[in-house]
């Protein structure tokens, strides 16, 4: 996301906004479900779980404070973590419950004799 970090602002009411365009943060979004699906379906969710939100934490923290002279990227660090375990955990999740269903579909069904 950080290749355009520069402050728009509208002229007709005057008002800023940034550093991030909406199409930015959507298209990050989109990677990352589709990253956090494939990690899912290869590898054990409890592991993707916290791998991906302190990978993306950290990059995004290396980005904001080389761009930040206040400090407040710490703010921004901690909601970026917290958002990207909510995310990756519902995802992960949805993924692995999906992933269980569609294997347990292809097995023969147990009548219990």
């Amino acid at each position: 996301m950080a290749w355009d970090r520069g402050y728009q602002t509208d002229p007709a009411t005057g008002s800023t906004s940034g550093p991030y365009e909406a199409w930015q943060v959507a298209g990050c979004v989109v990677c990352l479900v589709v990253l956090c699906v494939a990690a899912t379906v290869r590898i054990p969710a409890w592991l993707v779980v916290p791998v991906m939100p302190v990978a993306f934490t950290a990059a995004w923290s290396w980005t904001a404070a080389g761009a930040d002279g206040t400090g407040l990227w710490v703010i921004g660090a901690v909601l970026v973590f917290v958002g990207m375990v909510v995310g990756t955990g519902a995802v992960s999740g949805i993924t692995a419950v999906a992933r269980a269903a569609v294997r347990r579909r292809g097995r023969p069904v147990s009548t219990g004799q």
